[in-house]
């Protein structure tokens, strides 16, 4: 058999991707266009609830990472498996959050059941 994992990086508004690409392509890397960057990151995001559900993406472990802190290390925000969370940052990304669909109380629903999982594993 085989696992279908999933890394998934973004920042906080396309406006950040654009003038990354920008950078970069300004220091000789790869670029697109504004209109194509757009697009994707539209359709990024609007995919990513669908990668949370093992039934209907086939991925089963998926890490998804903020990256909008320039010069930083990407920041673990949410941890899934089969389906279940099984990490959510402290500081958890309000364009996330938009991009899931989660009101505050969905999200603290998630991190409730966090608290009991983990304490069902003491």
């Amino acid at each position: 058999g085989f696992r279908v994992s999933m890394w998934y990086v973004a920042l906080g508004n396309v406006e950040h991707h654009i003038e990354r690409v920008k950078h970069r392509a300004a220091l000789g890397g790869h670029s697109a266009s504004e209109r194509t960057l757009r697009r994707i990151y539209s359709s990024s995001l609007s995919n990513l609830p669908v990668a949370l559900i093992p039934e209907k993406s086939g991925i089963e472990i998926i890490r998804i990472y903020d990256n909008s802190r320039f010069e930083s290390r990407p920041a673990l925000v949410l941890g899934a498996r089969r389906g279940g969370i099984v990490r959510l940052a402290d500081e958890f990304p309000e364009w996330l959050q938009t991009a899931l669909g989660w009101t505050q109380h969905v999200l603290e629903r998630h991190r409730k059941q966090l608290a009991r999982d983990r304490e069902e594993q003491l």
